[in-house]
């Protein structure tokens, strides 16, 4: 007991963390393309291809730039992933980039259940969202291109009070909160 509060910290292993960026300044790679990221995928490009040794995008209008270096930016890979499999883009459907970040933290662990003598692991995932970015409604649409279950998610975590981490939690926790109380009411019919 520390100053009259009782702190509890439990350590639990986890199984598996997946993150899910919802906002970044390097989500999408068409509407945020940075001149600081290599390689850079231009409209000139000739030979993209995510399964070979290495990447072709143009350098001027003349030639063709060859790069090996296959640590490529997030929204790049998606970009590929997307033109690979479905050989067309759906602009639509690509989260949209901003200054700041929201992140969503899943966290899969089992947890051990006594009932009757009988002793159970049960996987659980517990949901909890760093930061909301600097919009709301860039939040909301990032949330839904990216299918997250608002409802799932149990705690909200702001990492520090600048704009561009908070004030898209304006819209996220309204969202939450809304998907929760329909989850609520959907159980009690």
């Amino acid at each position: 007991i520390k100053d009259g509060i009782q702190c509890i910290m439990q350590l639990i292993e986890l199984t598996s963390l997946t993150v899910i960026n919802i906002v970044d300044n390097e989500t999408d790679g068409m509407s945020s393309c940075c001149a600081c990221i290599r390689p850079t995928p231009t409209n000139n490009s000739r030979n993209i291809n995510s399964s070979s040794s290495s990447w072709s995008f143009a350098g001027n209008a003349n030639t063709t730039e060859q790069i090996s270096d296959k640590r490529v930016a997030t929204y790049t890979q998606e970009f590929m992933n997307r033109l690979n499999n479905h050989h067309a883009l759906d602009m639509n459907q690509l989260c949209h980039a901003a200054h700041g970040l929201s992140l969503l933290l899943i966290a899969e662990y089992y947890e051990q259940e006594d009932s009757n003598n009988h002793a159970t692991r049960l996987l659980r995932k517990k949901y909890l969202l760093l930061d909301g970015g600097p919009d709301p409604d860039l939040w909301i649409q990032n949330a839904k291109k990216c299918q997250i279950p608002l409802q799932e998610i149990s705690t909200v975590v702001l990492s520090h009070y600048h704009v561009d981490h908070s004030n898209g939690l304006r819209g996220a926790v309204k969202e939450i909160v809304v998907a929760s109380r329909e989850q609520q009411r959907q159980r009690q019919r």
